[in-house]
C-alpha cells in the first residue's frame, strides 16, 4: 500500500489473467496497483503483463489459438498487448 513503484514481470498472459485479472469477481491485488497508481506511483509492466494495464486483452486458448477476451486493469484507455505487427488488435478482440 505504500510502494512508489510497481513492477509487474512478463510471463504467459494466461496465468497472468488467471492470477491477476479483475472479470473473475475481483482481484484484491489489482485494486491495490490501480489505487497506487492513482495517487502518483509509477506501475512499469514487462512483456505481457503490459496486457493487464489497458482496458482489455486476450490470451490464446487451445491447439487452434482461439480468442480470449478478458477485462483489464484500465489504467491506460487503450487495448495494450504484444502481437506482431500488422495485427488490427480490435479485430482479434472482437473475434
Amino acid at each position: 500500500e505504500q510502494s512508489d513503484l510497481i513492477l509487474l514481470g512478463g510471463g504467459d498472459r494466461f496465468r497472468l489473467w488467471q492470477t491477476l485479472g479483475t472479470d473473475t469477481g475481483g482481484n484484491e491485488v489489482a485494486e491495490h496497483v490501480k489505487w497506487r497508481y492513482l495517487q502518483g506511483a509509477v506501475v512499469v509492466a514487462v512483456g505481457e503483463a503490459m496486457s493487464l494495464l489497458g482496458q482489455k486483452s486476450w490470451y490464446r486458448s487451445g491447439k487452434a489459438g482461439t480468442v480470449i477476451p478478458f477485462k483489464a486493469w484500465n489504467i491506460f484507455p487503450h487495448v495494450v498487448a504484444s502481437e506482431e505487427e500488422g495485427t488490427d488488435l480490435e479485430d482479434l478482440v472482437e473475434e
